[in-house]
């Protein structure tokens, strides 16, 4: 038998283009952006928890010190102890880290002054929480103490 040698017309076999990792499929561009969504409201759950938290003690300690001031039956010395009281209990659960129960005297006054950003325990109504201490009898001026109180609690 003869051999037909044949031959067709066919082509070369083309591989597909090799496709780049740039741009990706739209599935992940959305999962990227689920991911982003996803840390953002974990870290605003995290902003909230941290200062619900403080927004309690806060609110505690202003509705207690607006007691305070409705008492006027205080003498200066009892209010002034129950100012440096109040304020003493809120930087214990605040600033439980720096250790501020075992602080008095100037470096109290200081570390109040540290917390909230200004000068007004050293410089204004805060001496009278340092004078109460010891003094039988105190004048202080409430309006500034309890002004630098108000603004210390608010401030943290």
């Amino acid at each position: 038998m003869p051999e037909a040698t044949t031959t067709l017309p066919l082509r070369d076999i083309i591989t597909p283009v090799e496709q780049g990792w740039w741009p990706p499929a739209p599935g992940w561009w959305i999962a990227a952006a689920v991911l982003i969504f996803l840390i953002f409201l974990a870290a605003r759950a995290l902003v909230k928890y941290f200062t619900y938290e403080y927004a309690a003690l806060r609110k505690a300690a202003l509705h207690e010190l607006n007691e305070l001031q409705a008492r006027t039956e205080l003498s200066d010395r009892q209010f002034a102890e129950q100012v440096s009281a109040l304020l003493k209990r809120v930087a214990i659960v605040r600033y439980a880290q720096q250790q501020p129960a075992k602080l008095s005297g100037k470096a109290w006054l200081t570390f109040l002054d540290q917390t909230s950003l200004s000068l007004s325990f050293s410089q204004m109504g805060g001496e009278a929480l340092l004078e109460a201490q010891y003094q039988a009898k105190v004048s202080i001026q409430r309006s500034a103490l309890l002004a630098a109180a108000n603004a210390w609690v608010r401030a943290i």
